[in-house]
């Protein structure tokens, strides 16, 4: 049963707020510094996407913006990719902060600005599809 759309909305609304929270503690406690700029521009891409995801969800399919907040699997083989995806990317945020902090790389700052735009992109400019977002939301049949 679908929650009323306030108490979705709150839902939606607090989720984002920690998990945008639990994202840049780890990356700058890995960094070591709230200097860390490319964690800044990461963090605040990432909750521009994440965010227009959420309205978009909000506004055509409130069913599958409450199945995607509730974070309960319940296959096995779910519970398994979740487990491993979810390894992965704090394995990944953990290296990029620690790169940062012990300066193992030097990216140029025309490499962060194109990775920005390539990430930006869908949300951006809505018309064109993309292969991150575009083409799931196109393919899926709730979409159609």
């Amino acid at each position: 049963m679908i929650r009323s759309p306030k108490k979705l909305m709150l839902s939606a609304i607090i989720k984002f707020v920690v998990g945008i929270s639990i994202l840049g503690a780890f990356l700058f406690f890995c960094g070591g510094d709230f200097a860390y700029l490319n964690a800044w521009i990461y963090i605040s891409a990432f909750a521009v996407c994440i965010f227009s995801l959420g309205v978009y969800l909000f506004t055509k399919d409130k069913e599958l913006l409450e199945k995607r907040l509730n974070s309960k699997e319940k296959e096995d083989a779910q519970k398994a990719y979740t487990v491993s995806a979810s390894a992965s990317l704090i394995a990944t945020f953990g290296v990029c902060g620690l790169d940062y902090r012990f300066n193992w790389s030097d990216v140029p700052l025309v490499a962060v600005i194109a990775a920005l735009i390539v990430m930006l992109e869908p949300s951006v400019d809505d018309a064109f599809v993309s292969v991150k977002i575009g083409w799931p939301l196109n393919c899926n049949w709730r979409f159609r």
